[in-house]
C-alpha cells in the first residue's frame, strides 16, 4: 500500500487504492494523463490545499475499495472489463451525444455560441475514441493477450504502440478540458432545455468514465505490460 503524501504520485495513490479516485475527480485533479507527478505537485497546479486533500484521501483509504484489484488481476479480465464496461458504452452513446449536441447547436447556438464550439469538440471527440478503440481492439490488446500468455509478440514491441496510445489519450482529455471550459463546468443556464440539460449530464459522466477508463489503461493495464515484457527479455 503506498504512503499518501506530497511526495507520494498521484497515479500510484489511484492504482493502488482506487477508493481515492473519487475524491482526486471531485478536487478535479488529474490522475489519469497526468497522474505521474507528486500529489504535492498536482495540488500546486490544481489550486487545491495540499492538507485538505490528504485527510479526504486518508478517509477514502480507510474504506472498502469500489473496484476490484486490477493491478493483480491477470490482463486478460483487465482486458475483457475495458472493452465491455467502456469500450461498449461508447459504442453505444457517442451517436446519441453527437446527435444531441447537433440539435442543442441547431436550436440554440445563435443564443449561446459556445455551443457550437461544443458541437465541433463533440465531433472531434467521437472521431478520436472511435478509432483509438478500434487500433486498440485490433492492435494492442491482442498483443498485451500474447505477451502474457508467454507466445512470441507479433509486429512490434509493445511499447510504441502504448506511446501511441498514451498520446491520443492526451488529445482526448484536452478535448475533454475543452469541453468543460465551454460549458462551466457542465453548468447549463437557468432557463435551458430539457436537452440542453441533457447534453450537459452526458458530457459530464462522459468526462468521469473516460477518465477512469483511461487511468486503467495508462496506470495499470500499460506498465504491467512493458513488465511482463520486459522480464521476458531477461
Amino acid at each position: 500500500m503506498p504512503t499518501i503524501d506530497p511526495t507520494a504520485h498521484v497515479a500510484v495513490i489511484a492504482r493502488e487504492l482506487p477508493a481515492t479516485i473519487k475524491v482526486f475527480q471531485r478536487h478535479r485533479i488529474d490522475f489519469c494523463c497526468g497522474g505521474k507527478r507528486p500529489l504535492g505537485q498536482a495540488c500546486a497546479e490544481a489550486g487545491v490545499d495540499a492538507d485538505d486533500l490528504l485527510v479526504d484521501l486518508h478517509e477514502a483509504a480507510a474504506g472498502p475499495s469500489p473496484e476490484r484489484d486490477w493491478s493483480v488481476a491477470p490482463l486478460r479480465d483487465l482486458v475483457d472489463n475495458i472493452v465491455e464496461r467502456y469500450h461498449v458504452a461508447l459504442r453505444r452513446d457517442l451517436p446519441v451525444l453527437r446527435q444531441l449536441a447537433e440539435k442543442v447547436a441547431t436550436r440554440h447556438g445563435d443564443a449561446h455560441t459556445e455551443l457550437v464550439r461544443v458541437h465541433e469538440a463533440v465531433e472531434a471527440l467521437a472521431a478520436e475514441m472511435s478509432a483509438h478503440m478500434d487500433k486498440e481492439e485490433i492492435v494492442l490488446f491482442p498483443l498485451i493477450l500474447r505477451i502474457e500468455a508467454g507466445s512470441p509478440p507479433a509486429g512490434p514491441p509493445v511499447q510504441a504502440p502504448i506511446e501511441m496510445m498514451e498520446h491520443e489519450h492526451d488529445i482526448v482529455a484536452g478535448l475533454l478540458t475543452r469541453l468543460r471550459a465551454l460549458t462551466a463546468g457542465y453548468q447549463p443556464p437557468p432557463n435551458a432545455c430539457n436537452s440542453y440539460r441533457g447534453l450537459f449530464a452526458l458530457l459530464a459522466e462522459l468526462e468521469s468514465e473516460t477518465q477512469m477508463h483511461i487511468h486503467l489503461e495508462n496506470n495499470v493495464l500499460f506498465p504491467r505490460a512493458v513488465e511482463i515484457a520486459t522480464a521476458a527479455l531477461v
